[in-house]
């Protein structure tokens, strides 16, 4: 009896030693697997670089584009980010190949004059996704980029109005860097919405030639004020600074543009024109994993949120704001058309 009762007790505990090993290896397949599944979900990560012309402290184009960056950081957990400032049209390509070579999924060129150097370097980085803006027509680009602008028309119509409304001179002017087809469409419809409240008001339109000259462009300023302009619509880059340092120093309205300016010139900014690139590049990328990356372009504006202007801050009486709200819902249901 005493050796049955040992071989049994030998056998149990070998059974329960076979049983721990087994349920032991068990977990560690469990545990490869979940690190399997996360290194897998690290993978699925679309990583996403910002190629800059300017600098990201230009309260104006280049902020918007890096702020559309942390956009998406803060409201996606399936990106990772990187950025670059200045780059020159010369170091754009080699640029653009940087990022290619270290993985990058996305590569977004925020300025029309990388149009080239995005021909050339997609073509040679088919499995990459390209994107360039400022641009009023896909010009040929490879199937993996595709452009994307915001479709400021409403919003610029409406700083008209304000300028209709705000104007004691009845001259009212826009001052920018270059000529493009998106910022004249905004002059365009910036002057309609003037006329609109203004028909026999006065326009004027400058160029600094560069997006920035910050003296320059104050003194083009400073110009127009001459001329008898009491609003301008600032558009571009770090030239509004030298627009808002004109508009201070000789007490009229402007409009800002790419981030809200009133901080800088609480009494003078009554406005700003705010593209959310967040979303578009929200659109582009959720494309990208979609499948339905277009090679087209991607346009958004006030109406999709993509769009939007700066809190008035106290500077348009509410009378007025009542009318511009109005005004807005006329764009909307299409009883007003935009040029």
């Amino acid at each position: 009896m005493k050796k049955q009762h040992l071989f049994l007790s030998v056998l149990l505990a070998t059974v329960l030693t076979l049983s721990l090993a087994l349920s032991a290896c068990g977990g560690t397949d469990n545990d490869s697997e979940a690190a399997a599944g996360s290194d897998a979900e690290k993978s699925e990560k679309i990583k996403v670089a910002l190629v800059l012309p300017g600098s990201i402290s230009d309260a104006s184009w280049n902020a918007g584009a890096y702020n559309g960056l942390t956009y998406i950081e803060e409201n996606r957990d399936d990106v990772e980010t990187a950025y670059v400032e200045e780059i020159s049209n010369e170091k754009a390509e080699a640029t653009l190949v940087n990022y290619a070579e270290e993985g990058y999924d996305l590569i977004l060129a925020f300025g029309s004059e990388y149009t080239e150097s995005i021909k050339n370097v997609a073509a040679q980085y088919p499995d990459v996704y390209f994107a360039n803006t400022d641009q009023g027509e896909n010009l040929g680009l490879p199937e993996n980029a595709t452009t994307f602008a915001a479709d400021e028309s409403a919003a610029s119509y409406i700083v008209g109005v304000l300028a209709g409304y705000l104007s004691k001179s009845g001259t009212v002017g826009t001052v920018e860097g270059f000529e493009s087809p998106d910022l004249s469409s905004n002059t365009v419809n910036y002057f309609a919405g003037f006329k609109s409240i203004k028909p026999d008001g006065n326009t004027l339109n400058s160029y600094v030639g560069s997006w920035s000259d910050v003296e320059k462009a104050k003194q083009t300023a400073l110009a127009q004020i001459e001329q008898g302009a009491d609003f301008i619509y600032a558009s571009g880059d770090a030239i509004g600074l030298g627009i808002i340092d004109a508009s201070k120093e000789k007490t009229i309205y402007v409009a800002g543009y790419g981030t809200d300016l009133n901080s800088l010139a609480p009494e003078n900014i009554v406005t700003s024109v705010i593209w959310n690139t967040g979303i578009t590049y929200n659109h582009i990328i959720d494309d990208i994993k979609a499948g339905s990356f277009k090679n087209t372009i991607y346009r958004e504006g006030l109406q999709e949120g993509a769009v939007t202007l700066a809190d008035y801050h106290g500077t348009v009486p509410d009378d007025i704001a009542a009318k511009v709200e109005e005004i807005k819902e006329k764009i909307f249901n299409g009883e007003i058309k935009l040029g």
